[in-house]
C-alpha cells in the first residue's frame, strides 16, 4: 500500500522478480552509484 506503483523487492515479494535490469539500489530506491560520484565530485569520498 505504500509503494505508489513501485516493487518491494526487498520483501517477500522478492522471489517473484526473476530480472532486474539496472543497479538494484536504484530499482529500491537508492542510486548509490550516483551518490557515489556526486561525492567524489564534492571530494567528500
Amino acid at each position: 500500500m505504500i509503494k505508489h506503483g513501485a516493487y518491494a523487492v526487498q520483501s517477500k515479494f522478492g522471489v517473484h522478480i526473476e530480472k532486474i535490469d539496472g543497479n538494484y539500489f536504484t530499482v529500491v530506491g537508492l542510486p548509490i552509484h550516483k551518490l557515489y560520484d556526486m561525492l567524489k565530485k564534492l571530494d567528500c569520498y
